[in-house]
């Protein structure tokens, strides 16, 4: 899913993680649009409760791993 550009240096966390998912059913050349909701625990770590860490994640939407379709950035506060 996302990747915090600018990390918290007390707080370590996983470069990638899965934050959401949907499957969808489409022709061949078909476009559908889709909406995947992030969780406030999407953008949280585990320092002695669940604490968000702030700044700006790229959000990546991606077919598998290795073949990214789209991505863009959001700050979280």
């Amino acid at each position: 899913m996302s990747e915090p550009i600018a990390a918290h240096d007390a707080i370590e966390a996983a470069l990638r993680w899965l934050a959401g998912f949907a499957t969808v059913a489409a022709e061949p050349g078909q476009a559908v649009t889709i909406t995947i909701p992030l969780p406030e625990r999407a953008f949280q770590v585990w320092a002695d409760g669940w604490t968000t860490v702030a700044g700006e994640y790229r959000i990546e939407a991606a077919h598998s791993l290795d073949d990214v379709r789209a991505s863009t950035t959001v700050m979280v506060a």
